[in-house]
């Protein structure tokens, strides 16, 4: 995993979110067509509809261009009950199936195409303690990251899983402390036929 991720245009960013809910969301497009591409994604899908208003976020928080970012991250809770921070840095390709009760805690560093699922919360307890996570992750339901781990690129993350060591590239980890288990994602496979979705 990179230690610095690649900068993105916002709406580059926006387009790859949207293609990972099967909307296209062309950025060379002019304005007014990028916006009736992106209303159409947001009415169909809630998670695109969330992390679309994450990204509007994290461009004014950038840029300092707007003093109402706190009451749009106030909103974005309230209106996707979660609470995603807009100082977190999130690559490109974000998909949340289920937007609801997600926590994401300000600089965590997440790679693109993460997939996340309701009721995970990632957060550190320090500067120095906030995790880090590659590229292609997915994380399911309840899952809980709450150190400074990293975790390595298409690495998976079990459901109510507690995450509290690092988790290689391609490994599965699942369980709670002390019988966690990481295992190759290829040797899971193989010794469950498939691994379910």
């Amino acid at each position: 995993m990179a230690d610095a991720s690649p900068s993105f245009s916002f709406w580059d960013t926006v387009s790859q979110d949207a293609a990972r809910v099967g909307f296209t969301v062309d950025p060379r497009v002019p304005l007014l067509s990028r916006l009736l591409q992106t209303h159409k994604a947001m009415r169909h899908k809630p998670g695109f509809a969330c992390v679309f208003w994450l990204r509007v976020n994290q461009l004014f928080v950038r840029n300092k261009s707007w003093p109402g970012q706190y009451r749009l991250r106030m909103w974005r809770m309230y209106r996707f009950a979660n609470d995603i921070s807009p100082y977190a840095d999130i690559g490109p390709g974000l998909f949340l199936p289920h937007p609801v009760d997600i926590t994401i805690g300000g600089g965590v560093r997440i790679g693109g195409g993460a997939t996340i699922y309701n009721g995970v919360t990632i957060v550190g307890i320090s500067i120095q303690g906030l995790p880090w996570l590659g590229d292609n992750v997915t994380i399911y339901t309840g899952a809980k990251v709450i150190k400074g781990v990293r975790i390595g690129d298409n690495a998976v993350i079990g459901a109510l899983t507690l995450c509290s060591k690092d988790v290689p590239a391609d490994h599965v980890m699942y369980g709670i402390p002390p019988n966690v288990t990481i295992k190759p994602y290829d040797k899971l496979q193989a010794e469950n036929g498939s691994v379910a979705e």
